[in-house]
């Protein structure tokens, strides 16, 4: 399904019924016409569906982890090749593309056919070279195919090794030989590594300082024309110390992750956590800014307008850890985001959204349990004695004063509003014309991209079901796949996802459907974990390889019960409730599924406190970024 456009004739779905959008209102409304009844009347603009076409085939992103993702510079090719054909499908103009780039007319309208039918998302033009094969076509094994692959990208592509394409068949025949299958020709290697590009084999073989070296990267000063053409994202602590819950005793500062529209300067997304940054932070931050924000707001009991939501055409972001994740780039790659990493000693690449934090930041020293700056500023201030916000409260301090100052408040460099600018950049103004609406994710596919973000790893299918992390998870819809092995056969591995934050569930990749499944955890009385919590009690509790699950569980449960009579005397135990307590409140607050909470009478023990603000998520194994 294609992200939504939203302009005047385009049918959508309100409450189940089709209407036709009849007028543009503003940022938040439309006047929409029932097809049926012929009413006319205002609706708001979040809460309209697409109509889904009966025709297209059900579509599902390519997982960073698999063979074929490394193939997104083809699929890159490929767009470029058919975007002039997406608007004017003329036959002479498909003809003449054909011939300017050696192809015949019926592989573009295959591509186009592809690309539209999934949403107008970049891996559908990946190369399917697992599913070739047909009438006078040749195809090699698909086990074949997954050793080419291998061989491509652990050989290959080795920073350390640099091996030539002759040595890398060489390695290629050996595998093949082992396993008792035919080696591809040595020209089928060559193909495919022909056809990634040069500059991603050098960021590979040689290293990304390298690659930047010969290909280039963005320097130099840039111009933002359109509103989403450019979203900045950084994040830091906060100057402020904030208090339990419960015991309203100071914990420690919290983490910001924010993102500003570069042309309007408004804040697109923001993520609040006491946990350190990473990726999830910043997929938490993009999904905030894509989606609208009324139900937020709503929610927040903050009586006003935060109207920028959509897809960005880019993003900046510096060069952390957290923004070179496969996972990042994967999200960006389906939606036809660009990410441009900010180049070294650039400081304006990244000056709009820090200034907006050091704005922000200014503000939080007028709240009590600010620890200023510095030292010097804070001078004999106790911040910790002074502590009153929680966790939660200073989100919805932060977001009022996003939308009700910052947003309102005349921008120097703008000479208006953040508002003003973004909804002239929509609509036109001072003799230009408007760059129309962004294109817009329903919250049925923002759903399915919450799960579409989250980190992946591979298993096989057991008789008792899955193994990860120390836990057994098994559900019905595992049974067709478990790993019944004749001799000398490789067990296969199957794609998972989890949520880091709950460890009661994760999601299972049907191979060939691509849908995901929830999984439970096998033993119910498992409580809501989360990766960071669960890691740190098996470590206390110390469990080994021959571990007993059920007692793992019991011995869980009663180290919990310890933790909640101590809680009062560790900081490092509120910081985990208090993110745990947050987490609870946003899902309610963002109106979407986030982590798959079964009802809670199923949950027999008490939600146990979450998240170890000290452990940063990059730092656990399965979760690995670039």
């Amino acid at each position: 399904m294609s992200p939504l456009e939203i302009k005047k004739g385009v049918v959508v779905l309100y409450k189940g019924r089709k209407v036709v959008i009849d007028n543009i209102i503003d940022l938040s409304n439309l006047e929409v016409v029932d097809i049926e009844t012929g009413n006319s009347f205002k609706i708001p603009i979040s809460e309209i569906e697409q109509i889904k076409e009966k025709e297209s085939k059900p579509y599902h992103p390519i997982d960073p982890e698999s063979p074929e993702s490394r193939y997104f510079d083809i699929a890159y090719k490929r767009l470029e090749i058919i975007k002039p054909l997406l608007d004017s499908r003329d036959k002479t103009k498909v003809e003449e593309r054909a011939k300017e780039f050696n192809l015949s007319p019926a592989t573009l309208y295959r591509w186009i056919k592809k690309y539209e039918e999934s949403g107008e998302r970049l891996s559908s033009l990946v190369p399917s070279y697992y599913d070739r094969g047909g009438k006078s076509k040749k195809r090699l094994p698909r086990e074949v195919e997954e050793i080419v692959d291998e061989i491509i990208n652990d050989v290959y592509l080795s920073t350390s090794r640099r091996v030539s394409v002759k040595r890398a068949y060489q390695v290629l025949l050996i595998r093949c030989k082992e396993l008792g299958l035919k080696p591809p020709h040595i020209n089928t290697l060559r193909n495919r590594i022909r056809e990634l590009s040069p500059e991603y084999i050098s960021k590979k073989r040689e290293g990304r300082a390298v690659s930047q070296g010969k290909y280039g990267a963005s320097t130099g000063h840039f111009e933002v024309e359109n509103p989403l053409e450019v979203v900045q994202i950084d994040h830091t602590p906060l100057d402020i110390i904030v208090v339990d819950e419960k015991t309203r005793e100071p914990i420690g500062r919290p983490y910001l992750t924010l993102a500003v529209d570069v042309y309007s300067r408004m804040v697109y997304g923001y993520y609040l956590s006491l946990d350190a940054p990473g990726y999830f932070s910043v997929a938490q931050t993009l999904l905030t800014g894509i989606l609208p924000k009324d139900t937020l707001l709503k929610n927040l009991g903050i009586d006003d307008k935060w109207e920028i939501w959509g897809l960005p055409k880019s993003i900046h972001v510096d060069n952390a850890k957290e923004f070179r994740s496969s996972y990042l780039e994967s999200f960006c790659n389906e939606y036809g985001i660009s990410i441009n990493y900010r180049p070294r000693k650039t400081p304006h690449y990244g000056g709009h959204v820090e200034r907006l934090i050091g704005t922000i930041n200014r503000e939080i020293h007028n709240l009590p349990g600010t620890t200023f700056s510095n030292t010097v500023e804070r001078k004999e201030y106790k911040s910790e004695k002074h502590a009153v916000y929680t966790l939660f409260d200073l989100e919805k301090w932060l977001i009022r004063y996003i939308v009700t100052q910052y947003h309102k408040s005349v921008h120097s460099e703008l000479e208006m509003t953040p508002e003003e600018k973004f909804a002239e950049g929509i609509f036109g103004g001072n003799g230009k014309l408007g760059s129309g609406f962004p294109k817009m994710i329903s919250r049925e596919e923002a759903d399915k991209l919450r799960i579409a973000i989250l980190p992946s790893f591979k298993r096989t299918i057991q008789k008792d079901g899955v193994h990860f992390f120390g836990v057994r998870y098994f559900d019905n819809v595992l049974k067709p796949f478990i790993g019944y092995l004749r001799r000398g056969e490789q067990p296969k591995k199957y794609t998972f996802k989890y949520d880091p934050r709950d460890m009661r569930f994760i999601y299972f990749q049907h191979p060939e459907t691509k849908e995901y499944y929830k999984i439970p955890c096998r033993d119910r009385r498992l409580p809501r974990l989360s990766i960071w919590e669960l890691r740190e009690l098996k470590k206390k509790i110390g469990v080994n390889k021959r571990y007993n699950e059920t007692q793992l569980i019991e011995n869980i449960k009663e180290l919990l019960e310890f933790e909640e009579e101590v809680e009062k005397k560790s900081k490092k135990l509120k910081r985990k409730r208090n993110s745990r307590v947050l987490y609870r409140e946003k899902e309610k607050i963002e109106g979407l599924n986030t982590t798959g909470v079964v009802d809670e009478k199923n949950n027999i023990y008490r939600e146990p406190d979450n998240l170890d603000g000290d452990e940063d998520l990059d730092d656990i194994e399965p979760f690995e970024v670039e």
